[in-house]
């Protein structure tokens, strides 16, 4: 739930996408409190609640990036394994780098680290139990 007294820029929130939110709240003497972490919200429907299954890979963020990104996913059925892969590979098929983390229901995310070099595409994919679950397009623009 989503809940605004007042001063709030119009926020377009739409059923179906992923929404990423961090917060602050603004007392009555005008001082703002500190930003809280960037909370994942994904908004199903304005009617019922839709119920999904299995494992979700979501884009990177930021996309396109310069130096690093979060790749994420969610749980939502507990797979066999605790553990996943990312593997990163580039537009001709060359492994760039796999990153393993541990599995927990809900958002998980690992931080790729590039660096800086080259303007390149770059797909990754996420690996569960031995099996590809999905894969994703991400750009690397550092000049």
């Amino acid at each position: 739930m989503i809940t605004v007294t007042e001063n709030m820029s119009e926020v377009k929130i739409i059923p179906g996408y992923n929404h990423f939110f961090s917060v602050a709240r603004v007392n009555e003497d005008g001082i703002e409190s500190l930003f809280s972490g960037e909370q994942f919200i994904q908004i199903l429907s304005t009617d019922e609640p839709e119920v999904k299954k299995g494992i979700e890979l979501l884009q990177n963020r930021p996309n396109p990036f310069d130096e690093s990104t979060m790749i994420g996913f969610i749980v939502h059925d507990r797979p066999q394994s605790d553990k996943a892969l990312i593997t990163i590979t580039d537009t001709q098929g060359q492994m760039a780098q796999q990153m393993t983390t541990s599995i927990k229901m809900g958002v998980n995310e690992i931080l790729y680290d590039h660096g800086y070099g080259k303007v390149r595409t770059y797909f990754y994919n996420l690996i569960i139990d031995g099996k590809t679950i999905d894969t994703k397009k991400m750009v690397f623009v550092a000049f």
